[in-house]
């Protein structure tokens, strides 16, 4: 079966997260190269690979309400702090869109930080609706970052009503896009 053709039942995003470290992919995925986390639809981290918490310099709380969308101590785009409501994460739970190649900051704990590229894609159940995401993001090998130019708030009007036209259909119909960071509304545009 095609991984991508399957849809999933509401309560299979939790069954899921706990059978993922009992297969015998569960090595494959601590061993990728990438960071890999998951979340369930309210932002829960379900589960993360090492690469994960190596890149967050951190190992967030599995399900813990405090720590939803992400397991970085701080993020930043456009330099700006954002909040985990404002994440890639957050926003691919909330639209059902994928967001490929954002780019942001990772702040530690320890004040150092990385600049990573981040991919999310949504996980949608049997209903059309999201039940939650995957994450992926790297750690960019040159250690400077992409500028991302501000995007023009018409620019972002368009994007928004691209990205909510999206939503409104089946789950097949719904685009991947590549995002940058509009500083002037403190989201993502397309």
């Amino acid at each position: 079966m095609n991984i991508q053709e399957r849809t999933l039942r509401a309560d299979d995003i939790q069954s899921l997260a706990s059978l993922v470290w009992q297969l015998p992919s569960a090595f494959f995925i601590e061993k990728l190269p990438l960071a890999v986390y998951a979340c369930d639809a309210q932002g829960r981290i379900l589960w993360f690979n090492s690469r994960a918490a190596d890149l967050w310099g951190r190992s967030p709380r599995i399900g813990d309400d405090s720590e939803l969308f992400c397991g970085s101590y701080k993020f930043y785009f456009a330099d700006r702090p954002v909040s985990r409501q404002r994440t890639p994460m957050a926003e691919v739970l909330r639209t059902g869109i994928p967001i490929r190649g954002a780019e942001g900051r990772v702040e530690r704990p320890d004040g150092s930080f990385i600049w990573a590229v981040v991919h999310i894609a949504p996980i949608i159940n049997e209903d059309g609706n999201t039940a939650g995401a995957i994450g992926c993001f790297h750690e960019r090998v040159d250690g400077g970052r992409l500028e991302v130019p501000d995007a023009r708030p018409q620019d972002w009007m368009l994007a928004r009503d691209d990205r909510l036209a999206a939503t409104s259909g089946p789950a097949s119909s719904r685009s991947t896009r590549t995002v940058g960071y509009c500083v002037s509304t403190g989201s993502f545009v397309s």
